[in-house]
């Protein structure tokens, strides 16, 4: 004798199903499922803006120190400087010209470096990396930007070698000024304010021996500058900038960012 498997009941229409429900809800309500994909899509972009800001607010804005001394950079580097002293053909190669040229930087920290790096570059994967300060009593004297010392916490050994640099900042006004901006190089320094490029000083010589004064004018708000610094191998490779009033005094209402 064979017994045959009990049939299942057949469902009951009047069952209540959550999947049945669901799609049926979703069959006769498209625009409500569109709304809650739209809903959905808007809350990934505001929690993705949120973290934004709260990474972008790590780096926030940064006093200039007593004498109105700069202290706070992105650096990328270090570039090739090809040559013999003094011909270098870094000082006159925009490595910065695949991401808009030198006159439109405007890096966040550690952005990569777009550049096509030459086959010798002894380093070819460059990031704009934060200088700051390790405590605020450094404020009153470390306004020296030491690049070999600051790319050897990098482990990157550059002492001898000739090379280029870049340094950039945003110099925040909270009203529109004239300056005057004090530079010292070692060895060469380009400046550039907001796109438009001041100086183009090529001393060989030590930082302290040499000191630029760079008229410019601050708008109110967000001001680019860019520093360019060449070394030609020999001595340091540091450069130092102090923000001045028209009246060469330390500006005052200026912060930096990045």
């Amino acid at each position: 004798m064979t017994i045959s498997p009990p049939t299942p009941p057949l469902p009951d229409k009047n069952t209540r199903h959550p999947l049945r429900d669901t799609a049926t809800t979703l069959m006769k309500s498209p625009l409500r499922c569109m709304e809650s994909l739209l809903l959905l899509i808007l809350f990934y972009l505001c929690l993705a803006s949120q973290c934004r800001a709260e990474d972008d607010s790590s780096y926030g804005a940064y006093p200039l120190n007593q004498q109105g001394f700069i202290c706070e950079w992105l650096i990328a580097g270090p570039f090739p400087n090809d040559g013999k002293f003094p011909e270098f053909a870094g000082w006159d190669t925009d490595w910065l010209v695949e991401s808009g040229g030198e006159s439109t930087a405007n890096p966040k920290p550690e952005q990569l470096v777009e550049w096509t790096s030459p086959e010798d570059a002894p380093y070819k994967e460059l990031r704009w990396k934060p200088r700051l300060l390790e405590s605020e009593e450094y404020r009153i004297f470390d306004y020296i930007v030491d690049l070999h010392e600051f790319f050897r916490t990098d482990s990157r050994e550059i002492q001898g070698i000739p090379c280029i640099s870049y340094a950039f900042c945003q110099l925040n006004a909270d009203q529109a000024m004239d300056v005057v901006l004090e530079v010292n190089g070692d060895d060469g320094v380009k400046l550039w304010l907001n796109g438009k490029q001041l100086a183009a000083n090529r001393e060989f010589s030590n930082l302290e021996a040499t000191t630029w004064k760079i008229s410019g004018r601050l708008h109110q708000g967000a001001n680019r500058l860019l520093l360019k610094v060449e070394d030609g191998g020999k001595g340091m490779h540091a450069f130092q900038v102090k923000v001045l009033d028209a009246n060469e005094q330390p500006a005052k209402g200026v912060e930096v960012s990045f």
